[in-house]
Order: C-alpha cells, then structure tokens, then sequence
C-alpha cells in the first residue's frame, strides 16, 4: 500500500519541528509525523509520501525549499513550488491551490503507479484531494484537526463583530470542508464530540463515513520525567517563590486557545495567586512584532492582562523552549503539586492532556472536544466552560487544596493513557484503509436476524463475550446488529472496547 498524505499548513520536515514559530505549526503536524512513523512498522505498508508546500522563509534558517527530503526508508517528504514563492498562513493558502494542484498532478505523473488513497489534512489539503480524486478516481480520507464552523462560534462568541476578512477566510474554509466531507470516502475524528457534534454542522454529514479513532501518543518520555536545571534557569528571572505549586499551560498563542482567560482568571482571584504561580509556554519568539499578526496580538493581550492585574513574580511566560525540555516542565510542575490547564474554545484532541497525565499532572480541561473522551475515559480530571473565569478558578482552587483528589486524578490519568497508543491506532486505521482500496464483496443475504441490546446484555461479561464470539463464527447465515440508545460512534466504541464484533 502506498499512502500520500497532503499538509499544506505551518514548516513540515522531517524531524526538529519548530513549533510555535507560525501560527500554524503546532499538534497536527506533530500528530501527522508520529503516524506515519508508526504506519511504516506494518509490512502492508510499502510507501508512505508526504506531500507539502514549499516557501522560503524569513524566520527561520531551515530550508524549506528543498524539494525532497527522506525521513526514512519507506517515508519521503515531497516539497512542490507555487505561485508564491514566500510562506503564507493558513487563511492566504486558498490562492495558490490551483498551482498545488497544478504541480501534484505533474508529480502523480512521474510516479510508476498512482497511490493507493490520499489522506488530506486540514480543510485546504480536502479541497486538493476532492479535485485530484474526482480527476484521477483516487479515494481519499479527510482529517479536518479543527473544523471552520467550530472556530467560527467560537470567535463570534468571544468576539462580537467579526470582521469581514476574518469571516471571509473562515467561509472559504468551510466551503472547501463541505466539498471534502462531501466527497471524502472516509473521515477520521479525534472524538466523539468531533464526529458527533461538530461535523454535525454541515450540510454533507454522514455519521456512517466517520469513524473515530483516538490519536496514539509517544508517552514514555513523559512517564517518569524529572525536572532540570533548564527548567529552573528558565523560571528563575519570573517568580518570588519558584517552589509554589504551578498551574501550567502549554499552547501556541492562537486565539482558540484562549490563553488570556487564563491570565485573566487568575488575575481575578487573590487567593489562587497565594495558593500557586501560573506559568505559561507560549511557543517560541525572539521579538513579538515579528511574529504573525495573530500571535503578535494574543501575546500582547497576555502581557497587557499581566501587567493590569500586576501579576509580576507569580507569572512566568519564557520566550524558549525546546521540545526536550517539555516532559522537564511537567515534571517540574508535578514536583511542586501542580496542574495542567487546557482553557481552549475547542480542542479537537489534545496531545497535551496525554503528556501530562503520563508526566503525573491532573488536568483542567474545556469541555468542547477532545478533552471530554479524555477525562470521561481516564477520569483523570475536570471539564469547564473556558469562558468562565469563575468555573477556572473555583477548581484550580479545589484541586490545590484538595491533595487526595490531586493525588487520585495523577494516579488515575498515568495508568489510563496507556489506552492512547499509536499501534491500536494504525492497526484501525490500515484496516479502514484496506477496506477502502480493496472493498470485501457484499455478503451474502443473512437468513435470520439477531438484533441485541449492548449494555448489560452484549457487555458485562467476558466469559459470555468469548463464548458469544466463539458461537457467532460458526453463524455464517446469520445477521448480527444492535438496537442501541446509545449514539453511533459510542455504539462502535463500546463494542471495540470489551471485543465484539461490528455489526452488520
């Protein structure tokens, strides 16, 4: 099987990402690379490709210009030229399609055979693989990472009066996640929240052609991670009291991330600042006006809501980082009886939930996406509405003074991020895409009907599960299906989970 994945957004290489220095480097990318290392360990995998945008760049000395690049044996990163020579955000990427399209479909053509299936990431990769494969009949998989319409609720929420460009650029990119939701012979989400809820909101869904599986994690850095004297060094020239517990967030400084509710909430409450420092990291930056407009401006929201509420020596915001300190800076907030905080509008997933539950951290999480199956599944911490500062503060203030409840949601969220590995992901993933490319023949029609209810009839014993299955093999003639009021994607979850088979 040969696999083409097309990421247009943020400086793709092959390793050394340098989050955070656009607005659009950040967990995609990360999530798109551990997949693909992960995918080229099954045999059935021949060749994985990944296609992307080449630019030159003014911030940073990486090439990326370089038309190939090999990450490994069976990985290659392919760089096309556009009509645009320089690096362009997300929101300008829409221009140059025709000319991406233009150099895929040359590059195709020097291929000794066309891929197996296009995986498209994010909503203009979806608009370059719906024309590429109604043009050469190639299927291809839709992962949207984050959808327009959520983002769209979420900003006119916190922001009355959009203006017109931003509403603009968010209607275009709806267009083209309509096109490719339409068109896609398959959509994998993060969460149930994702394919439940927010694909709801489009005009093509189909909850049949989603299926949701949970991003694997490389977490045994983070799992018994020590604090260091970086990370000492780095917090020194910000706090009185540097052995204060920490609340600690982790986050580019993009709007949807809502990091100055954050500050603000904090800022509010007199008793959280005596109780624990707050430390944000707020990706990478040498000067703040040479950052992208939208950086630029969160970060000087953030400084500004600092200075307001005169919150110097208990809030640290350094400007470096590498990817090695970040299990450093979870430990080190572990080691003072800290928590981890996600104040997000949305979060499709949330890498960063699983790294610091592995590194012993409780969370604080927003209750819109990802982190919901997170802490429904691990139960490792607390959801809240990140638009109020008083939900914020009212259970930071409980999990600080609260050491047993802290202890358990640690202990909790170490053991259940086990379930979050990429081998159970890929091996769902290749079979979908299997399925895909060599569809199995309709079976033949069943002769009887078994239609069961799942909870505490299909589930609740494992002895009666193996012997269900074990009598089910021998049942060729018979239809199995459930009648379940449970929704799709949980119906297909529960059965995953204690070893039924799909239904019919």
């Amino acid at each position: 099987m040969h696999i083409v994945h097309l990421a247009l957004q943020g400086c793709l290489r092959g390793s050394d990402i340098e989050y955070g220095i656009t607005a659009d480097t950040g967990g995609h990318i990360r999530y798109l690379l551990e997949l693909v290392e992960a995918s080229e360990q099954d045999p059935a995998i021949e060749r994985i490709t990944l296609v992307t945008r080449a630019f030159a760049s003014e911030f940073s000395r990486v090439d990326y210009t370089c038309p190939v690049e090999v990450i490994s044996p069976k990985i290659t990163l392919v760089r096309l030229p556009t009509s645009s020579a320089n690096y362009l955000p997300k929101e300008a990427l829409w221009q140059e399609l025709p000319s991406f399209i233009a150099a895929f479909e040359e590059w195709l053509a020097s291929l000794p055979k066309p891929p197996d299936v296009l995986h498209a990431h994010y909503a203009d990769a979806g608009e370059v693989a719906a024309e590429v494969s109604a043009r050469h009949a190639i299927p291809f998989v839709f992962t949207a990472h984050s959808l327009g319409r959520c983002k769209l609720k979420c900003l006119a929420t916190g922001q009355p009066g959009l203006d017109n460009s931003t509403q603009q650029s968010l209607q275009r990119r709806i267009t083209f996640e309509e096109r490719a939701i339409r068109d896609a012979t398959l959509i994998i989400a993060s969460s149930r929240d994702e394919a439940e809820v927010q694909y709801a909101d489009y005009l093509h869904y189909d909850t049949g052609r989603i299926r949701v599986i949970p991003p694997g994690s490389h977490l045994d850095e983070f799992t018994g991670a020590t604090s260091t004297p970086a990370i000492e060094a780095m917090m020194q020239p910000f706090l009185i009291d540097p052995n204060k517990p920490v609340l600690l967030a982790i986050a580019r400084p993009v709007t949807r991330k809502n990091l100055a509710a954050l500050v603000s909430a904090y800022g509010q409450s007199k008793a959280l600042q005596q109780l624990a420092n707050l430390v944000i990291v707020a990706g990478v930056r040498e000067q703040i006006d040479a950052l992208e407009p939208e950086l630029a401006d969160n970060l000087h929201e953030l400084l500004t809501l600092i200075d307001d509420y005169n919150l110097y020596g208990h809030v640290a915001y350094p400007k470096h980082h590498s990817p090695e300190d970040i299990p450093a800076l979870y430990a080190w907030a572990r080691e003072r009886g800290g928590i981890f905080i996600n104040p997000a509008f949305n979060e499709p997933f949330g890498l960063t939930l699983l790294e610091a539950s592995a590194a012993g951290l409780p969370l604080i999480a927003t209750d819109s996406g990802g982190p919901c199956d997170i802490i429904e599944q691990c139960n490792n911490g607390v959801l809240i509405n990140p638009r109020h500062h008083d939900d914020i503060i009212r259970q930071a203030l409980d999990l600080l003074q609260n050491s047993e409840r802290w202890q358990r949601m640690a202990d909790n969220g170490q053991e259940a991020v086990k379930c979050y590995d990429w081998q159970r992901h890929t091996q769902c993933y290749h079979d979908l895409l299997a399925r895909l490319i060599q569809p199995s023949p309709d079976p033949a029609q069943p002769k009887a009907l078994l239609i069961c209810d799942i909870d505490n009839t299909l589930t609740g014993s494992p002895e009666g599960i193996r012997a269900f299955n074990q009598w089910y093999e021998k049942q060729p003639a018979l239809g199995f299906g459930v009648a379940t009021g449970r929704s799709f994607h949980s119906a297909l979850s529960i059965l995953e989970q204690v070893g039924i088979p799909a239904p019919r």
